[in-house]
């Protein structure tokens, strides 16, 4: 079995433990709901849906998670913060694992975390992503809400090699997760 030399961090997010050396403990399953084209949604920009298909959907990845042994975790995405905000809420209401706030906009994911700041939902929460784009209005946003998980996006199109995306990551993006308060690093390195 791999064993990284490096000390690895192990993170509780809403109950799921993830990180560890390799084998250690169950990789997380992390299932995407909502995305753009997903036949349940009727209303992208409302954030309506078919309720019953999007239950039965979260059942069947608990039920997955059940069988192999794998937590879980929901990726929840929408394209206006009305339907960010509205997918949470549900699938929080049928899950009790850690949800990814997602978006291809920046403002919408935002707007879906100052929603919830304050809420018993913001240790479930994990802000999905921190990458070149980043702004220092969304790293205070992050720190005032009091959101401490994060995914940290280590892939651009400028930074292709190994090396290069390490160097970005330990020089750029590590440090604005730092000023954004985040203390559970998920670190997706992207493929090419």
């Amino acid at each position: 079995m791999l064993n990284l030399s490096t000390e690895q961090k192990v993170f509780n997010i809403g109950g799921v433990e993830f990180g560890g050396q390799p084998g250690e403990r169950p990789t997380v399953l992390i299932g995407s709901i909502f995305f753009a084209g997903h036949r349940i949604v009727t209303d992208p920009i409302k954030g309506t849906f078919d309720k019953a298909i999007a239950k039965a959907l979260l059942e069947n990845e608990a039920e997955i998670a059940a069988a192999t042994g794998n937590p879980r975790c929901t990726d929840v995405i929408g394209d206006t913060a009305e339907a960010l905000i509205r997918y949470i809420e549900f699938v929080a209401k049928y899950t009790s694992s850690p949800i990814l706030i997602d978006s291809p906009s920046q403002k919408v994911r935002l707007a879906a975390l100052k929603y919830f700041a304050g809420s018993s939902l913001i240790s479930r929460l994990i802000y999905n992503a921190i990458a070149e784009d980043y702004t220092i209005e969304e790293l205070d946003c992050i720190r005032d809400c009091g959101l401490k998980s994060a995914v940290i996006l280590a892939y651009t199109a400028r930074t292709t090699k190994p090396a290069a995306r390490l160097r970005f990551l330990q020089d750029t993006l590590l440090p604005a997760a730092t000023q954004a308060g985040i203390e559970n690093l998920l670190i997706d390195a992207g493929v090419n």
